[in-house]
Parts: C-alpha cells; sequence; structure tokens
C-alpha cells in the first residue's frame, strides 16, 4: 500500500519524536531506575532507525558525568543537538566540557598504587580497632563501676557481696583460680589501653605504622607488648654489637669478649663450657679415685660434679620407690607416694598437686554458693514478675511443682481415707484442750 521510502520516512519522524520526548524525560528525571529504562528505549529507536536506512542519528561523544543520582556535563540543548538527524556530523556545534569545581575529587590525580591502596585499608582496620577499644573500654569501665557499687551496698548492709566470677572473691577468699584471672584480666587491660593508644596514633598520622614501643607518651608507661618489643630489640641489639666488636676485634669465639660487651651469645657458650669443664674434671676425678682403688668402680655421686647430682636425685626417687614397695608387703595394701613415711620427689610433687585441687575445691565450692545466692536474689519472678522473664519463668515454675503439689495431694487423701475414727477418750481429750484454750485460767 505504502513505498519503502514512504515507511522509512515515517519511521524516521516517528524515531525522532520518540527520542525526543524520552531525552527530555530523562534529562528531568531523577530516579535511576527510570534513566535505565529511558537509555534502553532509545537504544532500540536508534537501532531501529539506523536499520530502515533513514537519516538516521549521528551522535556526538559528549562528556557525562554521573554523580547522585543525576548526569552532569551536558545539557539538554546540547544533548538534543548531539543526537539530531538533520545537522551532518562536521555541523554539529562542540560543546565545551564544563570545569569541576577544586574541591571535588577527579579521575585524573593518578592512580593508587599497591602501597596507597595498602595503607588506606590498615587505615579502615585501625578505625575499626579504635571503635573496638573505646567500646571494650567503657564496657570494662561500666562493670568495675557496678562491681564497686554492690560492693558497697554490700558492706553497708554487713552482708558479703555474691560473686559469679572467681576474681571478685575477697582476699581472705580467693584462690588460685581466682588469682590467675585477676592477673590475666588485668595484663588482657594493659594491652587493650596499649592498643588504643597505638590505633589513635596511627589514625592521627594518617594510616603511618606505629609500633607498640613507640606508644609510651607523657606519664604512660610501655603496655606488655611494647615492653616485650623492647626487651626483644634490646636483645638483638647486643647480639649485634657483640658480633661487630667480635669482628672488629678478630675474636673467634664469642666467650672470650670482656664481660661489657660478651653479649647474650657469648653467655650462653660460656655457661655451656663451664658445664662441659665440670663435667670433664668430675669424670678425671672419678678415673683417678678408681686407678687408687685397682680398678673398683667408682660411682658418679661419689665425686663433686654435675652427674652425681642427677645421680643423687634419681637415687632419691628409686630409694623412696624400694620403701613403698617394703610397705606395701608389710600392710598389704597400696600406698601412694603421698602417703608414704618416706615421700621422696614423687610424693612431695603428688602432695603439692593435692593441696592445690583442695585449694581449686574449696574456692569452688564457695562460688557456688554465692552464685546460688545471687540466682535466688535476682530472680526475675521475684524482682518484676510481670516481665517477659517473670512471666516465663513462673510457667516453669509451675509446670515442675505441679507433679509435686499433685502428688501431696493424692498422699493426704490416701491418709484421709486410711485414717479410723477417734476413740471416746480421744475425743474428751481434745474437748479439754479446747476448753482450756478457750477459757484459760484466771490468776489471783
Amino acid at each position: 500500500m505504502f513505498g519503502r521510502r514512504t515507511v522509512t520516512v515515517i519511521l524516521s519522524l516517528v524515531s525522532t519524536f520518540s527520542t525526543r520526548i524520552i531525552l527530555s524525560l530523562l534529562l528531568t528525571t531523577t530516579s535511576m531506575e527510570t534513566m535505565t529504562s529511558s537509555m534502553a528505549w532509545l537504544k532500540a529507536l536508534l537501532l531501529l532507525s539506523l536499520s530502515h536506512g533513514g537519516t538516521g542519528f549521528v551522535v556526538h561523544p559528549s562528556p557525562i558525568h554521573c554523580q547522585g543520582g543525576r548526569f552532569h556535563g551536558t545539557t539538554g540543548s546540547s544533548f538534543l543537538s548531539a543526537a539530531s538527524p538533520r545537522l551532518p556530523r562536521d555541523e554539529v556545534p562542540q560543546q565545551q566540557p564544563q570545569q569541576q569545581p577544586p574541591g571535588a575529587s577527579s579521575v585524573s590525580e593518578g592512580p593508587l598504587t599497591f602501597r596507597d591502596s595498602v595503607r588506606d585499608f590498615f587505615l579502615s582496620l585501625t578505625r575499626l580497632s579504635l571503635q573496638d577499644y573505646e567500646w571494650r573500654s567503657s564496657y570494662f569501665k561500666s562493670t568495675e563501676a557496678d562491681r564497686m557499687l554492690e560492693e558497697s551496698l554490700a558492706r553497708m548492709q554487713g552482708v558479703r557481696r555474691p560473686y559469679v566470677r572467681p576474681m571478685d572473691a575477697s582476699e581472705d577468699r580467693i584462690g588460685p583460680l581466682g588469682r590467675w584471672e585477676k592477673s590475666s584480666v588485668e595484663w588482657l587491660e594493659s594491652v587493650i589501653d596499649e592498643e588504643g593508644r597505638r590505633a589513635k596514633k596511627i589514625v592521627s598520622n594518617r594510616g603511618k605504622l606505629i609500633r607498640p614501643i613507640e606508644t609510651a607518651e607523657g606519664d604512660a608507661p610501655l603496655g606488655p607488648l611494647g615492653f616485650l618489643e623492647q626487651r626483644a630489640s634490646e636483645f638483638l641489639n647486643k647480639i649485634r654489637q657483640s658480633e661487630q666488636e667480635r669482628v672488629r676485634t678478630k675474636t673467634l669465639q664469642p666467650k672470650d669478649l670482656p664481660e661489657e660487651i660478651r653479649g647474650p651469645l657469648g653467655a650462653l657458650e660460656l655457661t655451656v663450657s663451664r658445664f662441659l669443664r665440670d663435667m670433664k674434671e668430675s669424670e678425671k676425678l672419678r678415673a683417678e679415685q678408681s686407678k687408687r682403688r685397682g680398678g673398683a668402680m667408682v660411682r658418679p655421686i661419689d665425686v663433686p660434679g654435675p652427674l652425681g647430682e642427677w645421680e643423687m636425685r634419681v637415687a632419691d626417687i628409686l630409694r623412696a620407690e624400694e620403701r613403698r614397695a617394703q610397705l606395701k608387703k608389710r600392710e598389704g595394701r597400696v600406698v601412694r607416694p603421698k602417703d608414704a613415711v618416706y615421700k621422696g620427689p614423687l610424693g612431695e610433687a603428688e602432695q603439692a598437686i593435692y593441696d592445690l585441687f583442695d585449694q581449686l575445691r574449696a574456692e569452688e565450692y564457695l562460688r557456688l554458693q554465692n552464685i546460688q545466692q545471687l540466682m535466688k536474689d535476682r530472680r526475675p519472678m521475684e524482682t518484676d514478675r510481670m516481665s517477659v522473664l517473670g512471666v516465663a519463668e513462673s510457667i516453669m515454675v509451675g509446670i515442675v511443682r505441679a507433679p509435686q503439689l499433685f502428688m501431696s495431694v493424692l498422699q493426704r487423701v490416701g491418709e484421709l481415707l486410711t485414717s479410723e475414727p477417734l476413740s471416746e477418750d480421744d475425743k474428751e481429750r481434745l474437748r479439754d484442750t479446747s476448753t482450756l484454750n478457750k477459757d484459760p485460767p484466771s490468776k489471783n
């Protein structure tokens, strides 16, 4: 009905008007979803127009930036002229790119290096560590304040404050576990404070690495990690200085250096050499004693030296075990090393372990009593019965106690069913007792 050229002209006009409508919506909208759909329709119309051999669209590239959900860098008229089907490519007016404000970030500043990326990542982790330090510090302070308040209130009431943690026991009741926990918590608090100071320094220096030994400032001493690093650095510095002096003086062995510059390696070598020298002298003396006695064997324990001391300790163990075996034969029962008359090294070690376990048992028993008292004082059904925990505990207690109540009722009913009528004497006695209770005798 219509020719090919007529169809092409109609499609070109439809594409032109549709494109202008979509572009106007695209430049006035603020929704990213609408922008995406409009760009998809624009691409389809451009492909449709080019596929039908029309005049087509001449699209010129222009700087377009997307920031905050809007396109910047191209106005509506320049965008329409860039996509106009009427103007040739050479007659399209060139749009000057707009300059960005001085404060805006630009990609032209140069790509980030690997070191900058690592520093930024390290700085982000340090900020998170600083926030964690602030949270932990506030938590420790609040818990310590609550503990001191409860202790003061208990002291005013004349009672002992119940505790849960072993370290919260009083000085006269604290055991090995409480002392160990107290020392561990104090060490951990020192480490957290030290790492908090280090994180603040790293953030203030824009990601520069700060060593734990550099956290000491003002009245704040070095923390545990800084002290360990200081000891390690001093140890390595002494080794380095002693080795430099040994090279300078051309000394073969580190132990031959003067005492003030000997260093850890020289001190270790000197200790080992003295031990070997004492052992060599004791063995020579033992050989001489054996020759004097006509080849008889002389034990290391008979001459002074390291081997003699070791043999003495082993002999003490064997002697104690031999006496324990004799006691077993005499009494007919197994005697433990700590219960023997002559305990020896094994008996003393077992006795020390048993004493430690007895202290731990007594400490945990007292802590269990305090936990029970604390749970009794802070039961939700006693403090706030209408709360969620109070209602839940009341229901659970009722469920647990219901069978006991039912069994007690059945037991009472059974007692009533098996009971017999009272005799006349019992009735008279009860009647007299009730009369005395109602009308007590008057005192003249």
